[in-house]
């Protein structure tokens, strides 16, 4: 009878088993990734390591993709990419507001002297240089919706096959380096058209009105990278300090 018992214990022992280590599925799928692939570590080659390593501190801020790939693997692809998405459609909106500030001050220039004794040249260059930005901005919208999309249909086409996740090294650079562009364009074009403002409002000089720009460009690409929660708290206080130039120009050219 002891025997039977025994018996008993062990099947309930075996068929209990199954429920405590079953694993969830995102953790089978982290099992079947590699701890980084070889074609993702840097290069051998001195010239091109220098190269990658500089790549990658631009578009990620990191010496290599060890954790971009931690990313991946953590929290799949499709997630990691949203967040890129998020990040480039704010972008986007950043460049679109700029955009329209600078169609407007077309349609309504600015008195030559608002302030004065100030002149409008350092104003003229800086609202200038953020179009330029925001030209190129756009430019790069393009090319990163354009390396997703075949990113996606590379993803589509691997799990209809069933293979593990793999994306060359030149693509995933590729990708990050087309999202970096867009912020870095957005953010400059935000901080030349605010210190274009800054210079025509305040009477500052081409130094510091540069300085200014420099500084909000600055912030800006900060705030882009900050947590959700951080950026809920800053991004309002950002929009309401760039609004009130704008408004403040809008009434100074009103009065005049």
């Amino acid at each position: 009878m002891s025997s039977s018992l025994d018996s008993g214990s062990d099947h309930s022992d075996v068929s209990m088993e199954p429920s405590v280590k079953l694993p969830l599925p995102l953790d089978r799928e982290i099992e079947k990734q590699p701890d980084l692939p070889d074609d993702w570590k840097p290069p051998s080659r001195f010239s091109v390591w220098l190269c990658f390593t500089a790549i990658c501190y631009f578009s990620v801020g990191k010496p290599n993709l060890e954790q971009l790939w931690q990313e991946v693997r953590e929290e799949g692809w499709k997630k990691r990419n949203e967040r890129f998405r998020t990040v480039v459609w704010t972008s986007l909106c950043m460049q679109g507001l700029a955009l329209f500030w600078y169609i407007r001050l077309i349609l309504r220039p600015p008195q030559i002297k608002i302030v004065e004794n100030v002149s409008t040249v350092h104003y003229d260059s800086l609202v200038f240089l953020s179009c330029v930005f925001s030209m190129y901005g756009l430019l790069y919208h393009v090319l990163f919706w354009r390396s997703d999309a075949a990113i996606e249909l590379h993803e589509t086409i691997n799990q209809r096959m069933q293979k593990p996740f793999h994306l060359s090294r030149r693509r995933v650079l590729t990708h990050v380096s087309f999202i970096r562009m867009t912020t870095l364009t957005a953010v400059c074009s935000m901080g030349c058209l605010a210190g274009g403002f800054i210079s025509i409002i305040l009477g500052c000089s081409l130094f510091t009105s540069l300085a200014a720009a420099g500084a909000i460009s600055l912030l800006l690409d900060a705030i882009m990278w900050m947590d959700d929660l951080a950026a809920l708290l800053v991004y309002p206080l950002a929009f309401i300090t760039w609004f009130g130039l704008g408004m403040r120009y809008v009434n100074m050219t009103h009065s005049h």
